[in-house]
């Protein structure tokens, strides 16, 4: 459906040119909170929404889109902008909608062979579904696709003008000249029918995005990080819906973060972008192989942050501000838990797992798969 060819990758521009004849659609997954639709004016949070949104129609080809639940505005969005809505999605005791309830069922309706979730509040561009084409060419049985972001001050951004047709170069220059690139990752692109169960998961808390890493990780998946050839903008905004007078720490203690963190259980350190095992660099996917940082990773990760877990238990402040600094370590040190031996040698064994033995849908002289999409994400 698109082709690109093979050349230099320039992370302002974005004109990652690569050449494919692979075809890929895909199907964005979204819950989005609602949208204010009385009187002229919008609020904020829907201004982030719909410039998100209407990014992700902007795309070539233009994805399948599905938003998830019964807020405010959400359904007459959907049917404005000609996408799908499925207002039932399964809900914690406190009204936070579930990840999980969204992944499933987003598989189930999807029309697609590619799922995507995407939080409603990040803006994308054409180099991300190059970068899908180009990962899905390697025929996988299972992936997973994720990457880091860009933080931008709302203020950069406003009300965004599509008509125009330099928005992506434009917006692209402002990400990079005034935003501050984030450790978070906002988005996850796998095959369907690769997730039958999951934990539950309330959006909007922590751990479900390292739970998702860090369990395909474990599983011998192939991870690939994107971050260095995909460029993705969050809006930056306030945490009220879930903060205690602005603590981050009281947001940890919610009951719906405490679930999500001992659902992620064991996997949570596991699950940083720097934990991958493949990423995409100037067009072309690499193995991400020991480093000189390695044996660092180690001592930091197993050594030092069992020791200090046994004097106090780190702080979450401290945790932020340690991973903050330290992007490049693949397992982090977390406050909710030791990391041992056991489980560290079990990580890197599924990591070169992922990287060398990943099945593959293999085709015959037809061009037809010998090897069925069940049987491989089995």
């Amino acid at each position: 459906m698109f082709g690109y060819i093979v050349g230099s990758y320039d992370r302002k521009k974005g004109n990652n040119h690569m050449q494919s004849n692979f075809e890929v659609n895909f199907t964005i997954l979204t819950i989005p909170r609602g949208f204010n639709r009385e009187g002229e004016e919008i609020d904020e949070t829907s201004v982030r929404q719909l410039n998100a949104i209407k990014s992700w129609l902007a795309l070539t080809p233009k994805p399948e889109i599905i938003l998830f639940g019964d807020d405010p505005g959400v359904a007459e969005t959907a049917s404005e902008l000609g996408i799908s809505h499925i207002p039932d999605i399964e809900k914690t005791e406190s009204g936070a909608p579930l990840f999980n309830d969204a992944i499933l069922k987003g598989q189930e309706y999807a029309s697609t062979d590619v799922v995507v979730y995407v939080n409603s509040d990040i803006i994308l561009f054409d180099d991300f579904t190059r970068a899908i084409v180009k990962c899905a060419a390697k025929r996988w049985g299972r992936y997973l696709l994720t990457g880091r972001r860009q933080d931008l001050d709302f203020e950069e951004i406003g009300v965004m003008d599509f008509s125009n047709p330099e928005w992506q170069d434009d917006l692209r220059a402002v990400a990079l000249t005034f935003g501050k690139e984030n450790i978070g990752m906002d988005y996850f692109v796998f095959p369907k029918g690769m997730y039958k169960d999951m934990p539950c998961f309330a959006i909007g808390r922590p751990a479900f995005d390292t739970w998702m890493t860090g369990s395909a990780i474990f599983d011998g998946i192939p991870v690939v990080d994107l971050s260095d050839d995909v460029l993705i903008v969050h809006q930056n905004h306030d945490y009220n819906h879930i903060l205690r007078n602005g603590s981050v720490i009281a947001r940890d203690e919610h009951p719906d973060s405490k679930n999500n963190l001992k659902a992620a259980g064991r996997v949570i350190p596991f699950g940083m972008t720097a934990s991958s095992t493949w990423l995409l660099k100037d067009g072309k996917l690499r193995r991400r192989l020991p480093t000189k940082e390695t044996p660092k990773n180690f001592f930091r990760s197993v050594i030092f942050h069992n020791f200090e877990y046994m004097i106090h238990e780190i702080s979450l402040i401290k945790y932020l501000e340690y991973v903050e600094n330290c992007p490049q370590f693949s397992v982090a040190p977390m406050p909710y838990r030791k990391i041992n031996l056991y489980e560290y040698i079990r990580y890197e064994i599924a990591r070169i797992k992922g990287m060398f033995f990943a099945p593959v849908l293999k085709n015959d002289a037809k061009g037809h798969s010998d090897v069925s999409r069940e049987k491989a994400l089995s």
